[in-house]
């Protein structure tokens, strides 16, 4: 999911959102990384993975966590924004 206004240069705001989602949540192994343009990449967009059973309840636990992250870190003028899902099967 995107993160709109989480530049890559900009570590002192993503770091600490990425390690919070880390410490709290590693069972979903988050994954950070940017869209939105070189040179600038200013979006940062988040991989996490569930066993959820459906998409719809994917999307609804990783968008919760992910506010939860940002706001417990102080980012609330920031949302997750553009969620995709993918379900895998064994």
């Amino acid at each position: 999911m995107t993160v709109p206004g989480l530049p890559v240069a900009d570590e002192d705001t993503w770091e600490p959102f990425i390690t919070r989602l880390e410490e709290d949540h590693g069972q979903f192994g988050p994954v950070m990384t940017w869209d939105g343009g070189y040179p600038e990449w200013p979006d940062g967009v988040v991989v996490l993975a569930t066993d959820a059973e459906s998409e719809k309840e994917a999307a609804d636990q990783m968008v919760e966590v992910v506010r939860r992250a940002l706001k417990d870190v102080g980012l609330t003028d920031h949302s997750p924004t553009d969620v995709e899902t993918e379900m895998v099967v064994d």
